[in-house]
């Protein structure tokens, strides 16, 4: 079972959408699908996995502007940046799939559901010191992927890349004012660089926004002074 979002009433792919389909431990397919469809016939793309679930779990499916989400009881699941691929649903309505395994329909039932507008994020334009532990890097939905970035987790005091060279994020759900600022405390590291990043723009598919790089390496480059 498991829910959908951005289905498509009508065109030429009728019936497409977005599913996060969710098995219990040990069940096959627990992915975020793109369902490619036409009405007649479909095929089920897995785009990234997902954990499995139990009994009384309770599952939400974001769908904000490129980026696409998954919370589990509240937490962080998975999250997926549909900018890199070559079909992408941008608008369409949601809805829930039940798929029992025998002729007993109960035997996938779904205890509630419910749906609407994604809840406002909680998060603020406070700098963070990421303290704890948090896989995904959630900190009240202010983080997101950038096209084909698995995201960020927290470690040690530091934010790190989910996979290695997937290092850089943005912010998109801070209200700033007009004099918009972002804000970064670099740590102990030996080679690398990161910053601030700031006009992110969310709906464009592509990596846009300002970024200010800063480097740290212990190779000079020739005929550098720094």
């Amino acid at each position: 079972m498991g829910p959908i979002v951005r289905l498509q009433t009508s065109g030429p792919q009728t019936d497409s959408h977005y599913l996060w389909f969710a098995s219990l431990t040990g069940g096959a397919n627990n992915n975020l699908y793109l369902i490619n469809a036409n009405g007649t016939s479909y095929t089920a793309a897995p785009l990234i996995p997902a954990s499995p679930v139990v009994d009384g779990d309770r599952l939400r499916l974001i769908a904000r502007g490129p980026v696409l989400y998954g919370l589990k009881n509240g937490v962080r699941d998975f999250i997926y940046n549909t900018g890199t691929s070559a079909l992408r649903l941008t608008a369409g309505p949601t809805g829930m799939l039940a798929f029992p395994t025998s002729q007993d329909t109960t035997s996938a039932m779904i205890a509630s559901w419910s749906t609407g507008p994604a809840p406002t994020s909680s998060g603020t334009w406070t700098s963070s010191t990421f303290t704890g532990v948090e896989n995904q890097l959630d900190e009240g939905d202010r983080w997101f992927p950038l096209p084909g970035y698995a995201g960020f987790r927290k470690a040690g005091g530091f934010a790190s890349g989910l996979s290695q060279g997937h290092n850089a994020e943005g912010v998109w759900s801070i209200s700033p004012p007009q004099k918009q600022y972002s804000e970064v405390t670099l740590g102990a590291v030996s080679t690398g660089g990161g910053g601030p990043m700031v006009r992110i723009d969310r709906n464009n598919p592509g990596q846009t926004g300002w970024l200010l790089f800063l480097w740290r390496t212990t190779h000079r480059v020739p005929g550098s002074t720094g």
